[in-house]
């Protein structure tokens, strides 16, 4: 089943036949890959719970419909609990069998597990020196990883949203992400500063996409970059300093068009005030200046 699966569903050639039991159920995983897309769930997320999934009957060796609650257990039991690996198999199974028992062909084994609410501490951000080393770093390796790299800082764009890119994007003095959203919401950013500065080097390059390499190749080049600066760095963490920053300097409405969120709460997780923020606060509020000069006055 599993080799039958994963190449109708991956992609690839086999001299291996697909039984019609086989055929059957990689029918079934198209037809929910086809509801998660109409329904509103973009390509990215479409295709990782489509290839969690089928990772997770290669790794169980089970059909469909013989998965119990027990098998998921023991095969969540099995994953790094340190990373995403758990919640995101998790949620590929629950978004599978609830489509599969609303059409009636299997009762869901996942039914009672829940994946485990993300954490709410503050995310990590880079300062001003951690920024900069990390980008001499990318530069001296090649200049187009620099002005990637700024590209996600000055935009605070997902990077499968980054990669999708092309010229016909840049217009109007904006940059248009239209492929590859999280959501599936196309949105725009005005091209200011660092982001407009990046964006007119990357064009200089005339690949096809802007960048001209795949998410994988940019996480590679931050690995890298990790290894010669001393800064551990992912794309996602330029996105995350973008958002602290900003929330420090504008308002929840702003910041979520920026950011091209649709969930009002995430706003909280950026906007944690620091102690320069603490002691203006209580400057303006007792009205700081105007009661000391009267009382040295008086």
């Amino acid at each position: 089943m599993l080799h039958g699966i994963s190449t109708r569903i991956l992609g690839g050639e086999s001299m291996i036949e697909a039984s019609p039991a086989r055929a059957g159920w990689a029918a079934q995983i198209a037809r929910w890959s086809a509801f998660l897309t109409v329904t509103g769930r973009s390509s990215v997320t479409v295709r990782k719970y489509r290839r969690t999934l089928v990772n997770f009957l290669a790794d169980t060796l089970l059909e469909l419909d013989a998965v119990t609650e027990d098998d998921v257990v023991g095969y969540l039991a099995r994953l790094d609990p340190r990373g995403a690996m758990r919640g995101d198999t998790l949620r590929a199974l629950r978004s599978y069998y609830r489509w599969a028992e609303t059409h009636e062909l299997v009762a869901s084994p996942v039914q009672r597990l829940t994946p485990k609410a993300p954490r709410s501490s503050e995310p990590p951000v880079l300062d001003d020196e951690q920024l900069m080393r990390l980008v001499l770093a990318l530069a001296w390796r090649e200049p187009r990883r620099a002005w990637t790299a700024l590209l996600l800082y000055g935009t605070g764009a997902r990077i499968a949203a980054a990669c999708a890119l092309t010229r016909e994007d840049v217009w109007a003095g904006r940059l248009h992400f239209r492929r590859d959203v999280k959501g599936g919401y196309p949105y725009s950013v005005p091209l200011v500063g660092v982001a407009k500065t990046a964006v007119e080097e990357l064009e200089l390059l005339e690949h096809a996409r802007l960048i001209g390499v795949c998410p994988t190749r940019v996480r590679q080049w931050l690995d890298q970059a990790g290894h010669d600066s001393g800064v551990r760095a992912w794309p996602h963490l330029f996105r995350h300093t973008f958002a602290t920053r900003l929330a420090r300097v504008t308002d929840l409405r702003t910041w979520m068009e920026l950011m091209n969120h649709r969930d009002p709460s995430q706003f909280r997780l950026y906007a944690h005030a620091n102690e320069d923020d603490v002691r203006s606060a209580m400057e303006a509020a007792t009205g700081h200046g105007t009661l000391t000069g009267a009382s040295s006055g008086a």
